[in-house]
């Protein structure tokens, strides 16, 4: 096995390289996990955070604020995104209602004009009083 090439030994690896006791970070070490750290994700997030907080207390205090800027502008934009979804669905619900009522409307229209076709009314009073075309009730007709 390659302790290169194996997950638990390259985190081993990035734990090991600083001796906190010696305030030492070994560089042969950290410079092979940086050139590792390029191709792996996990690797590449630890290392920058491990940086990131290796700095001084105003380094570490403005990197703190900072995330917790990126945490509150992401919860922000997830909040703007379902209500946006929320709304929108509300409006999809309201518009799928009234074309459900159109649609009903003219199904109506259609029974009560095939009724009268039936029942040999003239089909300009169907015409009056559905209010559909003698095209569209020709096509009722037909079917």
């Amino acid at each position: 096995m390659q302790p290169l090439d194996d997950i638990l030994a390259k985190w081993l690896l990035l734990l090991g390289m600083v001796d906190a006791r010696k305030e030492k970070v070994y560089t042969e070490i950290y410079e092979e996990l940086e050139e590792l750290a390029m191709k792996d994700e996990n690797l590449i997030d630890a290392f920058g955070t491990w940086e990131e907080l290796s700095q001084t207390p105003e380094t570490r205090f403005a990197y703190e604020m900072r995330l917790k800027a990126i945490i509150d502008d992401e919860a922000r934009l997830s909040d703007a995104k379902d209500k946006g979804i929320e709304l929108g669905e509300e409006r999809g619900i309201e518009i799928g209602i009234e074309l459900g009522k159109e649609e009903g409307i003219e199904l109506g229209v259609q029974k009560v004009a095939l009724e009268m076709l039936a029942a040999n009314v003239d089909m300009n009073m169907i015409q009056q009083f559905t209010g559909l075309t003698l095209e569209q009730i020709h096509q009722l007709q037909e079917k």
